[in-house]
């Protein structure tokens, strides 16, 4: 158990994503050619990115593995926490499934957060329910969508959450269609339930959660966060604060 635990003291980067971006951060990983994996967590949502001299080799995000999963950790959980653990002797990397590399790795990821405001601003928190309209405007008719988004439009009843209808259809592509669906009039969001600020046992009060604990966005009233540290934890006495990372057998 102890090993287990250590490894939150082991990180050599930790901090705030609302203090650097993690497309900065992940730019700076790449520029010195680290190897190891940077865990990012956001409620109770987490994500792990494997370096190896620099490039992303694997990304898993709960289920979600390779490209889905990193653009979901850029989509979901870019304003949360983040450590990098170097050169990790207690996790063994996953396969290799992130399959861009380089200048094309980069591009998709200043593209993918790109989005992320915009699918904010569609899409309230994973907790929220969309539900079709009542009436369908046309143009434009659900015919002329994408075969994937008019599969999610056949599945939004509203009764499931945003993370419900992810499941099977990844996260990233799921905000996106429904994004695309809520510009088009065609679903309309209810609001969170009452007393959907968690069920206890603290936390950062400023985030809307649900009973799960699952959102992505904070109210205004968030105080600020504390700047990111630049310095080894270990040697001032904190530890990361999260699970230990899978290990994974291959």
């Amino acid at each position: 158990m102890a090993a287990a635990a250590d490894w939150r003291c082991m990180a050599a980067l930790q901090g705030s994503l609302e203090s650097v971006r993690l497309p900065a951060l992940l730019t700076l990983l790449a520029q010195q050619r680290k190897t190891g994996y940077l865990r990012v967590l956001q409620g109770h949502l987490s994500g792990d990115l494997y370096f190896a001299s620099g490039e992303i080799t694997s990304a898993v995000a709960g289920m979600e593995r390779g490209l889905d999963a990193l653009d979901a950790i850029l989509l979901v959980m870019a304003r949360g926490d983040f450590a990098f653990v170097e050169d990790p002797a207690s996790a063994t990397p996953p396969a290799p499934n992130v399959h861009l590399q380089g200048a094309a790795l980069q591009e998709h990821i200043r593209e993918t957060a790109g989005r992320a405001e915009a699918l904010r601003a569609a899409v309230p928190s994973l907790t929220a329910v969309p539900r079709p309209v009542s009436r369908r405007p046309s143009p434009p008719h659900p015919t002329g969508l994408a075969p994937a988004t008019a599969d999610l439009l056949a599945a939004v009843d509203g009764r499931r959450t945003v993370q419900e209808l992810a499941t099977g259809r990844g996260l990233a592509q799921t905000l996106t269609g429904l994004a695309t669906l809520r510009r088009a009039g065609l679903i309309v969001f209810d609001d969170l339930p009452p007393g959907g600020g968690g069920s206890g046992g603290g936390g950062d009060p400023g985030r809307r959660r649900s009973a799960s604990g699952t959102s992505w966005r904070r109210s205004s009233l968030t105080p600020p966060r504390p700047t990111t540290r630049w310095s080894s934890p270990a040697r001032r006495g904190r530890c990361y604060d999260g699970p230990s990372p899978r290990t994974t057998r291959t």
